[in-house]
């Protein structure tokens, strides 16, 4: 292919591909670093991360336990029922430096009001679930604040007594990826370089 084709070529691919509505995190963010792991008993108000986290997170949890009496539940809904908890407090919670988790104060600490992306389906707006799934693995993108902190997670029914299990929690640190629209714009700011090039040289 001729160079003067080429450039408008690259251009139409790009802007084909910005089309495309990502549903996968790693098509929107890049991980800044190596994961964290937390194991999560459903027996305490909740474990928290060694690093400090800020803006966009990755969170991976997965395992079941007993935080409603003899039910089963996984981060967010009932096993094998697959009914969601509507009772917040049986489900995963999220507190970070400053607001951290505090037993029976579920409902404001609930995962799912930050969550911003979930793999598969793509951005969403808080409050937001993961549909059921068998595996009882999910993963989705939180947003905390700039500077948060270390991140805390855990079950905050607050009675802790008759519960049982744990969360395994894998926490990544993101940042964004460059979009295909910034492609787009970088090509076709070449493309007009080459063209006055090429007015310059006749």
């Amino acid at each position: 292919m001729k160079r003067s084709r080429l450039l408008p070529a690259l251009l139409a691919a790009t802007l084909s591909a910005s089309a495309h509505a990502a549903n996968s995190i790693a098509e929107v963010y890049g991980r800044a670093g190596a994961s964290e792991v937390l194991s999560v008993p459903f027996t305490n108000p909740g474990v928290a991360t060694v690093h400090d986290y800020s803006g966009a997170v990755e969170v991976i949890v997965s395992g079941t336990g007993f935080s409603a009496g003899p039910a089963i539940n996984d981060a967010f809904y009932g096993v094998p029922s697959g009914v969601f908890y509507n009772d917040q407090y049986y489900q995963l919670n999220l507190g970070w430096t400053g607001a951290g988790l505090v037993p029976f104060v579920g409902e404001a600490r609930n995962a799912n009001n930050f969550i911003t992306f979930i793999e598969g389906v793509g951005a969403v707006t808080p409050t937001a679930t993961p549909a059921y799934r068998p595996d009882h693995v999910y993963r989705f993108v939180v947003q905390v604040p700039l500077a948060a902190g270390p991140l805390q997670f855990g079950v905050s029914d607050g009675n802790f007594s008759d519960n049982g299990g744990e969360y395994r929690i894998e926490v990544y640190q993101l940042q964004p990826v460059p979009e295909p629209e910034t492609y787009a714009m970088m090509l076709a700011g070449l493309g007009a370089l080459a063209a006055a090039t090429r007015r310059r040289r006749a």
